[in-house]
């Protein structure tokens, strides 16, 4: 998990930043705690260019370049087309959800009517 960034937005609106803090700080402790002990990191979307910046350093300086993704390993060093790759094995999968919950959907809809 060290190359994961969790990036936290809407620090810029209206609402109370002690507010948002304690949102943060619930997000931390309860949803990505494993993440954080497992090396990620989390930082603050403050809706700027600087702030865009600081995020895109940090993931660069989480990269490591030398080591290809998975998928580049699979496509090129092993020559498996995109839809055997892990990758795209789970595309298919999110495809075929979709294709079923729209199914679903127009089986309630003729229901309805």
């Amino acid at each position: 998990m060290k190359k994961t960034v969790l990036v936290t937005t809407n620090w810029d609106l209206r609402t109370s930043e002690e507010l948002y803090i304690q949102r943060e700080t619930e997000m931390k402790t309860k949803h990505w705690r494993s993440i954080i002990q497992k090396g990620g990191k989390v930082h603050r979307f403050l809706r700027n260019r600087e702030s865009a910046w600081e995020i895109i350093n940090i993931l660069l300086e989480c990269a490591d370049l030398q080591d290809p993704l998975l998928l580049q390993k699979q496509l090129v060093d092993h020559q498996i087309p995109f839809s055997k790759t892990e990758a795209g094995k789970h595309s298919l999968s999110v495809a075929e959800k979709k294709k079923d919950e729209r199914r679903m959907m127009d089986r309630l809809g003729c229901m309805i009517q």
